[in-house]
């Protein structure tokens, strides 16, 4: 598969997402972190470091979302779920219950 048919495989909102796919999602931003701090700490331009760093925040956040939404379908529950994101403490436990629970058959 390469790069543009995955890129939309991982865009695609009607697919699920087993346990594993989303834990890789979801520490890929933990790895873009770790990228800037790395390039930060050589002395890499701090003007070039967040201009890189937007756009492969910009390239990720779709994936996340999608994603999101494709571990709430494996779940059985309705993409909407992703909301809970956005309340304080609310998406700490729903972050714990997508990683944690496992797939419906």
């Amino acid at each position: 598969m390469d790069i543009i048919n995955y890129y939309k495989y991982l865009l695609d909102y009607s697919r699920k997402a087993k346990r594993s796919e989303y834990i890789i999602v979801s520490f890929g931003i933990l790895s873009l972190v770790a990228i800037g701090a790395i390039l930060g700490s050589q002395g890499f331009s701090e003007d070039a470091l967040m201009f890189i760093m937007v756009i492969l925040y910009l390239l990720w956040i779709p994936i996340s979302i999608t994603t999101t939404i494709a571990r709430c379908h494996d779940l059985g529950w309705s993409g909407w779920y992703i909301l809970w994101s956005f309340i304080p403490i609310a998406n700490l436990i729903f972050g714990i219950c997508l990683l944690a629970l496992p797939s419906k058959k």
